[in-house]
């Protein structure tokens, strides 16, 4: 049996044989191998929403991910701030928002700040954030980026 592996396997009395030819060819990637490729990162980037409230972002999921992509957008603070007085100042998020894409289809979105974020913004009349977008198909391949924005209080109108 020229080109034959064997294979046992200890036990009670329990063998296992393994058999290949030796003009087998290998395995070839089809449709069950797994989807290693990360989501196309169809992005146009971040602004800020004139009433102040929320921030717009322009992403995309790109054709060739059947199943769509999931889109994760998070609000972060650049600078180290203070929830409460008593807290501990670190980096809050103040904003999140999370939507499903289908496959080619490119959305404009709008990520609301929290009730947190809209107080830090009434407080300090402007804030400085870090969004970062994430991008995952079905596989759970994943994208990321992130950018500065700036989000202003809007200016009271007179009378």
């Amino acid at each position: 049996m020229a080109g034959a592996t064997h294979a046992a396997v200890g036990g009670t009395g329990g063998v296992l044989v393994l058999t290949t030819a030796a003009n087998t060819p290998p395995p070839t990637l089809g449709a069950d191998a797994p989807d290693t490729t990360a989501p196309l990162l169809d992005f146009a980037g971040f602004g800020a929403d004139r009433s102040g409230g929320s921030v717009l972002v322009t992403v995309g999921c790109g054709a060739s991910e059947a199943q769509g992509c999931r889109v994760l957008l998070r609000l972060v603070t650049r600078r180290k701030l203070k929830a409460t007085r008593r807290a501990k100042a670190k980096r809050l998020e103040v904003g999140r928002r999370q939507y499903t894409l289908r496959a080619g289809e490119r959305l404009r979105l709008r990520v609301p700040l929290s009730r947190l974020g809209k107080r830090l913004l009434r407080k300090y009349k402007r804030l400085s954030l870090r969004a970062d977008l994430e991008i995952a198909d079905i596989a759970g391949n994943k994208v990321t980026t992130s950018q500065t924005v700036t989000v202003e209080q809007p200016k009271k109108k007179r009378r």
